[in-house]
């Protein structure tokens, strides 16, 4: 029988499951008029688990799952999905699939890691809350086992808030455009080892708590649809992967001199070891590599890549506890303190002792890693590094080839750096800040378009990028902190319009551009267009044919971003 999961799997509009949250955290009803704190929402961690039992493993067993901000979602200790993919909060995504492949007769365990991610990011923003939903993290799960009847999120799944990461060294300097990326501070000694799996002893957590919708007029429902999220959407593309990239080149340096731990942002303790003179350097040809800490110093590997990557960094080390792993991750070799527009993403990990392995939640991209240990005297080993790419699939089908070599090679290379920047959104760049800029995706399309077979996320992105400002302007980046704040638009502050077109083939756009064309049949007119400040400049415009050009004249640029407005007019 097909495993194959849609939403014809979920008949009822209601769901089964509830909303859900950890028991340590205490959420009091806000006023009567709710809306967004004033106050900046802190960053959370919430770790459940549900125990169940199967006579027979069923032949399907339709689940799916929603949260805020990310989950990771486990079965009997093995990853099955990740989720939710970037959107407005009320037009919030859920995924589905089949966990049969998962199950096993008897005894079973499903397990969910949620990271919410309280002020905005590059590719989140904040749920207005009401009274009670949308103010901290929750989760909502259903599956049918068949025999064994629905399994949904209620007060019967163990919960526990994760204390293991940190963000008390952030202190917001960095401003927006440092602060897009999350930067993981994770100290493991603090996180219980084995969670996801069977043999693991949960008896000390805690019941998960109900989350309810409180408004005016609401009725405290804690199952969806509800307020602030929606009605809730079935994911409309595919799930993300990729292959697993490993360094191909590894740099070890000896640093004289003590690391300056009152520096919080693990990027910024390596960048301060920059100018910190180094001894010893030499290379390693593969791991593990094995370092020899001085009491008071410091060792520094550099990792390249050999190209850029794009997903979750994944290592294993053997230190003693309590040692420090400060990592950045940039583009090209560190010179110094980066800029405004520099990279800003890292990551710290702090050794348990005993089974130091850790993949990052948060995707990253990068060539080269650089990894500051230190924190412990004596032998530690990095045992492995890599990336678990994270980007969307190619569907086979599409491709380019000819009798140039250096154009193939070209072609090969174009490809590579659109999926490079195809996540569950077309981006500008997979490394400094993964935004999802309004007007950049027309090259992603295209390249989709031409070269994947698989147009999903081709169709998906107007509607993503169809979220208009209160002045009917779209923002110039969509979900995330530039969408939040309501401002930035590439033409602030100006009516702009659609062009407009006149039987004499003169095209007016915006308030005082004017460009004339001639008829023509080719794609392509060569224009002649007059500036605001009068300077003549000379454009290749696309050739738009419209229908009913009376109807096309000035309507209002947000009617584009709608796929149902576009299609009206061809």
């Amino acid at each position: 029988m097909s495993r194959q999961i849609t939403p014809q799997d979920f008949a009822e509009i209601r769901w089964r499951g509830n909303w859900i949250w950890v028991p340590e955290e205490t959420i009091s009803p806000g006023g009567f008029l709710a809306g967004v704190e004033s106050t900046r929402r802190k960053e959370a961690h919430g770790l459940f688990r549900r125990a169940f039992h199967l006579g027979r493993v069923p032949e399907r067993a339709p689940a799916r799952v929603a949260a805020d901000s990310r989950y990771a979602l486990f079965v009997n200790g093995q990853e099955v999905y990740r989720g939710p993919i970037r959107s407005q909060p009320r037009r919030l995504y859920y995924d589905m699939f089949d966990l049969t492949p998962h199950l096993r007769s008897g005894h079973n365990i499903l397990a969910v890691y949620v990271k919410y991610y309280g002020s905005p990011k590059s590719y989140w923003m904040p749920a207005v809350s009401n009274m009670m939903l949308g103010k901290t993290g929750v989760l909502v799960f259903e599956a049918n086992l068949g025999e064994a009847g629905w399994l949904v999120s209620d007060p019967s799944w163990k919960a526990r808030k994760s204390d293991a990461w940190s963000d008390d060294w952030d202190t917001g300097a960095g401003g927006m455009i440092a602060g897009g990326i999350p930067v993981e501070v994770f100290d493991a000694r603090r996180f219980p080892y084995g969670w996801q799996g069977l043999d693991f002893d949960d008896g000390s957590w805690g019941a998960a708590q109900l989350i309810p919708a409180v408004h005016i007029g609401g009725f405290a429902r804690t199952k969806p649809p509800t307020d602030p999220y929606g009605p809730l959407h079935p994911r409309p593309i595919a799930k993300l992967g990729g292959e697993v990239k490993t360094p191909a080149a590894i740099r070890v340096e000896y640093i004289e001199g003590q690391v300056d731990r009152a520096i919080g942002s693990p990027v910024k303790r390596v960048e301060a070891s920059i100018g910190m003179r180094a001894s010893g350097t030499g290379r390693a040809e593969r791991f593990p590599v094995s370092l020899d800490i001085p009491a008071g110093g410091a060792a520094r590997l550099v990792l390249d890549m050999g190209g850029i990557v794009s997903g979750f960094v994944q290592f294993e080390v053997a230190s003693p506890a309590g040692a420090q792993f400060d990592f950045s991750y940039v583009e090209e070799p560190i010179a110094g303190p980066a800029g405004l527009v520099g990279m800003h993403s890292g990551t710290r990990y702090i050794a348990r002792g005993e089974h130091d392995r850790f993949q990052l939640f948060d995707s990253n991209g990068f060539r080269y890693a650089y990894v500051l240990v230190h924190g412990a005297a004596g032998s530690v080993t990095l045992k492995s590094f890599s990336v678990q790419e994270n980007l969307y699939p190619w569907q086979e089908g599409a491709g380019f080839t000819c009798s140039d070599d250096d154009l193939n090679t070209l072609f090969r290379a174009g490809v590579r750096t659109v999926q490079l920047n195809s996540h569950d959104a077309f981006l500008d760049c997979p490394t400094r800040e993964q935004r999802a800029w309004v007007g950049d995706s027309a090259v992603h399309q295209m390249v989709h378009l031409a070269t994947n077979l698989d147009w999903r996320l081709a169709r998906h992105y107007p509607t993503l990028c169809s979220s208009p400002r209160s002045d009917g302007i779209l923002p110039m980046s969509v979900v995330g902190e530039i969408e939040a704040s309501g401002s930035f638009t590439i033409q602030n502050g100006r009516n702009i319009t659609t062009p407009a077109f006149s039987n004499a083939g003169e095209v007016t756009i915006g308030a005082s551009s004017t460009f004339s064309t001639s008829p023509t049949s080719s794609t392509t007119a060569e224009s002649t267009g007059r500036a605001e400040d009068g300077a003549v400049t000379r454009a290749r415009l696309p050739v738009v044919r419209v229908a009913n050009r009376q109807a096309a004249k000035r309507r209002p640029l947000t009617h584009l971003a709608s796929p149902n407005q576009a299609g009206r007019s061809r």
